[in-house]
């Protein structure tokens, strides 16, 4: 008896199709939906801005989901597959199922290739990527940087099984076994079409000499340079091609003689395991089939696999419907769709099915990279920072150990409170998402912190930047500050003037470029005097603090009035270049400053003459240096600036 999966995390594996034709086939193989509930649809649902449709249900003892693609190619495929580990985080292989070209023998094996036998990929090679040269010369990218890597561990295993004479046989007759409960289920659920998925007959596998084009032979719309559209979409006999340029071939005689004795037999498709070609283009010329079949070994020709490759783990499955020639046989299609689709369900048949370990998934860190991992293995907050610091060591460790960042629930939202105890914080099979934090003034609008551009939305919102893709949302904070009441906030002692230190170089961990999540922490400080219990004291006026300072001048003997602020915190490499200027009035140095061209901030203090405000980390000093303009260093900007217990402006 099996389950209904509790969720999206309890899918396992993936099928992806090109054609309606080829998601039709598998669907026949399906032995349960998981969407057939009256009016409700998929129950299962899928991410925000995942576009695929998706289809659910149980092939065997896997939780299967099917992806069709709106068309072919390679690009819309790498989509559909970001999109499907979006949604589906805990897919673990992919099997792109479909129809291909095939090249037809004698293979490296002496093996000859025909019609409705399916080819099984060990390799890619994307014969389309290279350069170009005048006269037509095209050079293929082959090292090692433009190459697709190995499959992972488990395919890998999984695929050398099959190299066994009784895995391979095993293989094939479950292979048959499938192809006819396809033909009968689609015999008993439709009359439409009767025989679609009938075996054509070894009398349709028609293979010509490479160099023989498919063209018309008495028209001036065709020469041997041209072909015209109407003979592309036109049939062999249509056209007439002549039959003596077909290449006779001796296995193509025995299956004629199986099929007069066993047609069941007859129908049985071989299966194949080696390298295919994958571009995006669709291989109709037989000489350049020869060709780079014979500098890349391969066995077909698809369209799909070079985009799903480097996203999900996969392995192409598809049947043979043409020689990859300009003859090409539609009526072959639906047979060979069939034929991939059951050797899909028997290669799901030898697949073990993983007893996934009881774990949260951090379904992508804040680099988007995919990461996973166990409680049972990473059983606290320190183990999990010590694989943090592992991961992001190119980048830098600082953040990560001054803990800005953050595991925020998918599902609900809400970001964990990292301080409770690491096994009651994480549950079962959350799925999570890694934000990295940082310290920015307060900007009022959605602009993306990463590329500036504006997007629409709150600024409390969580936004998707329609150009850099960064997802990014600003919180505010207040943190409160308790100063000292045993002293006086206008005693100082009398300092050397501060000197200008030069800005530290960036650290790329502290580029937002880097990150794909993150979370803008908009930090105001409140300064709070703590006077024989109560929390805050009480508030002298403007007036009075005003006659302090001046008093204060007075009795310095240096003349060095110094006083300290809280600046809004920020990160260490966040400064901007600001210039000072002042003016008098009334006794009063107006400072302002501008912060990239954005606002302004206006503070008055009545401080000594050719004075500027020197800052410190953290703090600002008043200090009478001769300088008439400063450069803010990292982590000063005066965006709110407290005073004692209230803020001057």
């Amino acid at each position: 008896m099996h389950g209904r999966p509790a969720g999206r995390e309890d899918f396992e594996i993936a099928i992806i199709c090109a054609l309606p034709l080829e998601s039709n086939a598998i669907t026949y193989l399906f032995d349960e939906f998981f969407d057939d509930t009256d009016g409700e649809g998929d129950p299962y649902q899928k991410v925000d801005g995942d576009p695929n449709h998706y289809t659910t249900g149980r092939i065997g003892k896997h939780n299967v989901v099917l992806v069709l693609l709106p068309g072919m190619g390679k690009v819309l495929a790498a989509s559909a597959a970001a999109s499907l580990h979006a949604s589906y985080c805990n897919v673990r292989l992919a099997l792109i199922v479909g129809i291909c070209g095939g090249v037809p023998g004698p293979n490296k094996n002496d093996d000859e290739l025909f019609l409705g036998d399916v080819v099984i990929s060990d390799a890619l090679v994307q014969y389309d990527l290279g350069r170009r040269y005048p006269g037509g010369v095209f050079l293929r990218k082959n090292n090692l940087k433009d190459s697709f890597g190995r499959p992972n561990k488990d395919v890998r295993a999984l695929l050398k099984s099959f190299e066994t004479d009784r895995n391979r046989d095993k293989l094939e007759r479950r292979t048959a076994h499938f192809l006819r409960e396809l033909e009968a289920t689609y015999a008993a659920r439709t009359r439409r079409r009767p025989g679609r998925y009938k075996y054509p007959g070894a009398d349709e596998d028609e293979l010509f000499q490479a160099d023989y084009s498919h063209r018309h032979r008495f028209s001036a719309c065709c020469n041997d340079e041209t072909t015209c559209d109407k003979a592309l979409e036109s049939s062999c006999d249509e056209i007439g091609c002549e039959e003596k340029y077909l290449i006779d071939r001796d296995g193509l005689s025995g299956k004629r003689n199986l099929e007069d004795e066993d047609p069941a037999k007859a129908q049985e498709p071989a299966i194949y395991i080696g390298s295919l070609a994958s571009g995006d283009t669709v291989m109709k010329s037989g000489e350049d089939r020869d060709r780079i079949a014979k500098q890349e070994g391969i066995l077909a020709f698809e369209m799909e696999g070079a985009g799903v490759w480097d996203e999900i783990p996969c392995i192409v499955v598809k049947g043979v419907c043409d020689y990859a020639d300009s003859h090409k046989r539609k009526r072959w299609q639906d047979f060979a769709a069939a034929t991939a689709a059951s050797a899909a369900k028997a290669l799901l048949e030898a697949l073990v099915k993983v007893n996934r370990a009881e774990s949260p998934i951090a379904r992508h860190d804040m680099t988007g990279r995919y990461l996973p991992f166990h409680l049972e293995t990473v059983s606290s907050k320190e183990l999990f920072v010590e694989i943090l610091r592992t991961r992001f060591k190119d980048l830098g460790c600082t953040k990560i150990d001054r803990g800005e960042w953050s595991l925020e629930d998918v599902d609900s939202g809400q970001v964990l409170d990292l301080s409770q105890p690491w096994q009651e914080t994480i549950k079962r099979n959350q799925v999570l998402h890694m934000n990295m934090h940082f310290r920015r003034q307060k900007i009022p609008t959605a602009e993306c912190p990463s590329c500036g551009f504006m997007n629409e939305g709150l600024p409390t919102d969580q936004i998707v930047c329609n150009v850099c893709q960064l997802t990014y949302c600003r919180i505010e904070e207040v943190q409160e500050i308790q100063a000292d009441t045993g002293t006086s906030i206008l005693e100082g002692t009398a300092t050397q003037p501060l000197r200008p230190r030069p800005l530290k170089r960036p650290q790329p961990e502290e580029d937002i470029r880097n990150y794909r999540r993150i979370r803008m922490i908009e930090t105001n400080f409140k300064v709070c005097r703590a006077d024989r219990g109560d929390a805050v004291a009480n508030r002298p006026s403007p007036e009075a603090m005003r006659h302090e300072r001046f008093d204060a001048r007075l009795q310095a003997t240096s003349n060095v009035d110094r006083r300290d602020v809280v600046v809004c915190g920020l990160s260490l490499d966040d400064g901007a270049v600001c210039d000072i200027k002042f003016s008098r009035r009334d006794n009063l140095w107006r400072h302002q400053r501008k912060i990239h061209g954005r606002r302004s901030v206006r503070i008055e203090e009545p401080i000594m003459e050719r004075t500027t405000w020197a800052p410190e980390l953290e703090h600002l000093s008043f200090q009478p240096v001769r300088w008439s303009a400063w450069k803010v260093k990292p982590g000063h900007v005066l965006d709110h600036v407290t005073y004692g217990q209230g803020a001057l402006h």
